[in-house]
């Protein structure tokens, strides 16, 4: 899932108290980003954690399936999940439990699932599906809590689908799919969503008009049509870059349309619409934060943890919990200091990975989706603290990123102009023109 439906998708938090401490940590979140502190005192809250890191399927360019990863195939256990929710759970939006693996082969995965939704976590898997389920496999996963199963698909055929996916059984992965949602409607349940994932290349781009008619016969919530990661000058029968345009729109389904139509929570309210991708700055504001090392963190089955999940091999962690060193102590650490000094402008000397980020991309976009989706679903008085001192909590490039949710802020504002008194900063000020830099606190 690249998280596009994320904005629509994503329901309010529940629970008063937890609605309240989660918010109360993004709203540390922005202002340490906004400063590019080093030292936070607020946690993640956003993650990916890896169910497993063993996949049985072959895919070209995924590090697991080319034999390019050098983890040890393991599975996530309760007790390491439960620390990792000891550490953060309470302040966490968002769970994604993938990223080098097939969630789908850890049999504990509707336990682990059902662990985090006491903390009122919105939950999420990527897989294949071509894994043999049986009944009450799919009603432990069904009944577990889990919000949005994301399932990878790339064509309406076995021969096309096997062109990526190595070792992949289409016929079982359609299978799996019926069942699914003819069982979620037996039950009447609303979650998870199903999601069918489509990577677009050079072989099946032809095929998206006939796949996305065929996933909504079967019923999906979501069907997502995504540019696959491949090489456009790739060798002879091997999969390449896709050289057309995607179908649009990229997401559609009922799911989508319904939440195109939402107007649950305040925010959503002031929305003249909403658009279903964020605006696109020019590069000259890109770069200057990287929003993983404020809002996310990785973490594997063996206790270790990454800065992101595009690093994905061991030499690149920051470090691995054990006696004596829990996940709070590696949040702050040495290397997640110096990865986070590396971008204040002017930059401190730094020799961590990230002063060479081989995916630059990912330091403002990765989030963007996801923090549309938090401030969208904000209770009032969090509002209320944004448009009090937006310029220290945003900077210039988040208003190109996030139009249609600050010309909500900004509506909400005027529809309330006691929210702040005359003359303090506010919208109205040209932020998307301003390019201060708050410089780190003392002693970081």
């Amino acid at each position: 899932m690249s998280a596009s439906s994320f904005p629509l998708v994503l329901p309010k938090v529940q629970d008063t108290a937890l609605e309240t401490t989660k918010y109360q940590n993004l709203l540390r979140a922005l202002r340490n980003r906004r400063l590019n502190a080093a030292r936070l005192d607020h946690t993640p809250l956003d993650i990916t954690v890896d169910m497993c890191t063993a996949c049985h399927l072959r895919c070209p360019y995924c590090a697991t399936g080319s034999g390019v990863l050098d983890r040890r195939a393991q599975v996530l256990d309760l007790e390491e999940h439960r620390r990792i929710l000891d550490f953060c759970g309470e302040q966490l939006f968002t769970i994604w439990y993938f990223s080098n693996g097939e969630p789908l082969l850890n049999k504990r995965l509707h336990r682990i699932v059902a662990d985090a939704k006491r903390y009122g976590i919105f939950t999420v898997i990527s897989t294949s599906l071509s894994v043999p389920l049986s009944d009450t496999r799919i009603d432990e996963i069904l009944y577990s809590g889990l919000d949005l199963i994301s399932c990878s698909i790339d064509g309406p055929d076995a021969a096309t689908y096997n062109r990526y996916r190595i070792g992949g059984d289409f016929n079982l992965v359609q299978r799996n799919l019926e069942r699914l949602i003819a069982r979620k409607r037996e039950l009447g349940l609303q979650y998870p969503l199903i999601e069918w994932r489509y990577l677009v290349f050079r072989h099946n781009q032809d095929l998206q008009a006939e796949t996305r008619r065929m996933a909504h016969s079967k019923g999906v919530d979501i069907l997502e049509l995504f540019q696959g990661s491949a090489p456009a000058q790739a060798p002879e029968g091997a999969v390449a870059a896709m050289t057309g345009a995607l179908l649009s729109p990229a997401i559609s389904g009922p799911a989508v349309e319904a939440g195109l139509r939402r107007r649950d929570t305040l925010l959503r309210r002031h929305l003249p619409e909403l658009s279903i991708n964020p605006g696109e700055p020019g590069p000259g504001l890109l770069g200057r934060k990287c929003d993983w090392l404020y809002f996310g963190s990785m973490f594997y089955p063996d206790g270790s943890v990454g800065p992101c999940c595009v690093l994905g091999n061991s030499d690149t962690d920051f470090g691995q919990r054990g006696p004596g060193l829990d996940y709070r102590a590696l949040w702050n650490n040495p290397k997640y200091l110096d990865a986070r000094a590396s971008f204040p402008t002017p930059p401190k000397p730094s020799h961590s990975i990230c002063a060479h980020c081989p995916a630059p991309q990912v330091q403002d976009w990765f989030f963007r989706q996801s923090l549309r989706a938090y401030l969208l679903n904000a209770p009032e008085w969090f509002i209320q603290a944004v448009l009090a001192e937006p310029e220290q909590l945003f900077y210039p490039v988040d208003l190109y990123m996030m139009p249609d949710e600050f010309m909500a802020l900004k509506r909400y504002q005027q529809a309330k102009p006691s929210v702040r008194q005359a003359g303090e900063p506010g919208l109205d000020c040209p932020l998307s023109e301003r390019d201060s830099q708050p410089q780190p606190s003392e002693g970081e």
